[in-house]
């Protein structure tokens, strides 16, 4: 029998942008678990032979932890939560009961994890000012005896992630656009988060999860753009802070007056941080930040969409996660960047949860996100179980179709020989 008492342990590290999103939201739900550094050694043990390829974050489920009785490795934000959600019932869950909300927090983990991937890369690899920061926290990860061979191995491995940086549109022309809409985004964010602990109101939610993908590791903790969201929008950096689980001495919350029994980072009585309630309604200033978002991507999604069509993938095809340059258009400048398909599965999460709200919560859609929401709502048919953008993960590679009611990935079985090495 399973037991939920097991630790799991998270591969990942403090520079990942998308550990920072699992690691908030473990420490949010209460389940223990211990992070294992993404050291050179675990990518080529464990990351490469039980994943495919090499990518964090990857949660380890131990046995004891497992319905199947074997050690599963999960790979994929999204998978990671909904496996920790369906394995913990009883705890709170990260998702509102509002259908609404639901889908608003199902389309923010879409704009957080694949569109913010833009100004998060231009802020850490356009900027020079970045390097020798970046050059220390990658040399934990790399081999060497001293810290200048760790740190010359560290400047190779950092090349081949500033190489994808032009790819999501970070070249120089787009270089004023990126930054003016980023900092748009952060005085929207400030003006919601003066008078909400979270984006959804009192407690964190999918949501909130999803933003510290970008906004943790890259944008509140690398030089440049953490000196600028700490000057500009400082209730933003508190938010990162409380998401991330961070103590303080005295855990204000905001809207209220400062509490004297709130000392340590906890509360002397009632629920303790970020346990409260979600808001009834979603207000204009949240409104606002997911609608100038999507303002932005919905046309990059709808292109992609055309282009994944274009091709003519058949059911149980492997798609590539991305593919040719597209045009986009960003402050009315345009620049191109990669198709990537991988969009349409994190898509095909958030449609689903709109076609279980129904009617009402598309006339929301469309009237609260205007253009941007005519755009993702013209998208929908297409997303319709059988329907021509639907992608599914298959061992973490990408197939034409849906997936069949109630699957779930688990862990890679794509070699018949699995590696045993141990954590």
């Amino acid at each position: 029998m399973a037991t939920h008492d097991a630790p799991l342990r998270l591969i990942g590290c403090e520079n990942s942008y998308f550990t920072g999103k699992i690691r908030g939201y473990l420490r949010w739900k209460g389940v223990p678990f211990e992070e294992v550094l993404s050291a050179v050694g675990v990518y080529k043990k464990l990351i490469m032979p039980r994943v495919g390829w090499s990518v964090i974050p990857v949660l380890v489920v131990p046995p004891a932890a497992s319905a199947t009785g074997a050690p599963l490795f999960i790979q994929d934000t999204s998978d990671i939560i909904d496996a920790v959600e369906r394995m913990h019932p009883a705890l709170p869950s990260v998702l509102p009961a509002n259908k609404t909300m639901r889908v608003v927090a199902y389309l923010a983990e879409l704009l957080a994890d694949q569109w913010l991937l833009l100004p998060a890369m231009h802020y850490r690899w356009s900027f020079p000012e970045n390097r020798k920061f970046l050059a220390r926290e990658w040399s934990d990860m790399c081999p060497g005896s001293t810290l200048e061979e760790r740190s010359k191995a560290a400047l190779a491995s950092m090349a081949a992630f500033a190489n994808f940086a032009p790819g999501l549109g970070a070249t120089p022309e787009m270089y004023p656009a990126i930054e003016a809409s980023f900092e748009r985004l952060l005085d929207l964010l400030e003006e919601h988060l003066q008078t909400h602990n979270y984006l959804f109101g009192d407690r964190p939610c999918l949501a909130d999860f999803a933003m510290m993908g970008p906004f943790y590791a890259h944008l509140y903790r690398d030089p440049v753009p953490g000196h600028l969201m700490r000057c500009r929008s400082p209730s933003v950096s508190r938010w990162v802070e409380r998401t991330m689980g961070f103590e303080r001495a005295v855990n204000f919350s905001v809207g209220t007056d400062a509490r004297l029994d709130r000392v340590g980072g906890h509360s002397s009585a009632g629920p303790g941080p970020g346990r409260g309630e979600f808001l009834a309604e979603l207000p204009p200033t949240l409104v606002a930040v997911v609608g100038h978002m999507l303002s932005e991507y919905a046309p990059v999604l709808a292109r992609t969409a055309e282009v994944f069509k274009e091709q003519g993938y058949v059911e149980e095809d492997r798609v590539p996660r991305a593919i040719a340059m597209i045009p986009f258009t960003l402050g009315g400048v345009t620049g191109k960047r990669t198709a990537m398909f991988f969009d349409l599965w994190m898509a095909g999460r958030m449609f689903d949860e709109l076609r279980s709200a129904g009617a009402e919560t598309e006339a929301w859609i469309e009237r609260s996100f205007g253009e941007g929401g005519r755009t993702l709502l013209g998208l929908k048919q297409g997303f319709v179980p059988g329907g021509p953008l639907r992608v599914r993960r298959v061992e973490n590679v990408l197939r034409k179709g849906t997936a069949l009611p109630g699957s779930k990935y688990v862990a890679f079985a794509g070699k018949k020989k699995q590696n045993t090495a141990k954590l």
